[in-house]
């Protein structure tokens, strides 16, 4: 049975202009069986008092909606939500119609994340996602298409270009794609807020990134270092302690680090605090032993305990220098041969 302006009449809170619109759309759709039934079937007139449209009436709308004033006015009249709109988005390929569009000052938070996921989907000009998300009226969670794109191709573009806006570096920060996060972490000259994203990253090679990076900004740097230093990668952790100006702590941290290419880095460093050399002249690995009995003004007491040291390297690099007396004479009595001969 068809639709009439009677019936439509009768229902509640429809003005005269929608009865006449719908009656219009029933019109229009005679041609397609499928809308036709749907339209029958489904209470359209109930969908429109609760602001909605059904997706199904699309494609009548699309011929409609030929310019930017027409598409604003069908998406607030209607109060379209998100899906919908991405499908009228989908007829949309002129340039000109998404330049005019994003330029629009009334669009809809739905409308906002619509056109961003219509952007991404289609693979349009990078140009145009920026420019969207340059907008002061940006809606949280805009980046969700960002997100849930899987188009690698289309991301590596997007995050390899100079001129995007924070709110795509975060997104493409976050990424699931790991050479997409792998390209934003490489670049120069990232806030804060994104470096302490890469630092929990997931994968070594991104906080490896991070971890030599020679320029973190002020406000994260100690916090930054902080966290990589006790990395559970030692690669991380072995980058960290080759950074200069560590902090004392930081220093102490890695001077206890269980992997002994990090406390051998540590050991080398030219500037220690004694309680740290302290730490390392006790070492269970002899090469940093030996490298803490190699540094020039030991306190005496240090000196003494690597000339009985077990390790030969350990006591030769001690040896012949300017040391106490009773130093001297216990290298003097050394069982190693080529140590005593120093000591004549």
């Amino acid at each position: 049975m068809a639709l009439t302006t009677t019936d439509l009449r009768e229902q509640p809170g429809m003005p005269v202009e929608e009865t006449k619109e719908v009656l219009k759309i029933k019109e229009k759709s005679n041609r397609n069986k499928d809308l036709v039934r749907i339209i029958k079937e489904d209470p359209l007139r109930n969908a429109l008092e609760k602001g909605g449209l059904p997706t199904n009436i699309q494609p009548i709308l699309l011929k409609s909606v030929n310019d930017v004033d027409s598409f604003i006015e069908v998406i607030k009249k209607y109060n379209l939500p998100q899906d919908v709109i991405l499908i009228l988005l989908r007829s949309k390929k002129d340039r000109g119609f998404l330049t005019k569009l994003i330029e629009r000052n009334d669009l809809s938070a739905d409308a906002i994340k619509a056109l961003a996921s219509h952007l991404i989907k289609s693979k349009s000009d990078a140009y145009f996602l920026i420019k969207l998300f340059e907008r002061n009226d940006l809606p949280s969670d805009a980046t969700k298409a960002i997100g849930s794109s899987n188009d690698g191709d289309y991301l590596e573009k997007l995050a390899k270009r100079d001129d995007l806006p924070i709110d795509i570096i975060k997104a493409l920060a976050s990424h699931k794609l790991y050479i997409v996060r792998k390209i934003i972490a490489c670049k120069k000259d990232l806030t804060g807020g994104i470096i302490k994203i890469f630092t929990s990253d997931g994968m070594p090679q991104i906080r490896m990134i991070i971890a030599r990076k020679e320029n973190l900004p002020e406000d994260v740097i100690e916090d930054v270092i902080s966290v990589l230093a006790s990395d559970e990668n030692y690669q991380v952790r072995k980058t960290i302690a080759n950074r200069d100006s560590l902090s004392e702590d930081i220093i102490r941290t890695l001077a206890s680090d269980p992997d002994f290419n990090v406390r051998t880095i540590i050991a080398k460093k030219t500037e220690l605090p004694e309680d740290v050399i302290r730490t390392l002249a006790s070492d269970k690995n002899p090469r940093i032993r030996t490298i803490i009995a190699g540094r020039e003004n030991l306190p005496e007491d240090l000196t003494r305990n690597f000339a009985t040291d077990p390790d030969f390297s350990t006591r030769f690099a001690i040896a012949g220098g300017e040391l106490p007396e009773d130093v001297i004479e216990t290298l003097a009595s050394d069982p190693d041969p080529r140590i005593r001969g120093l000591m004549e």
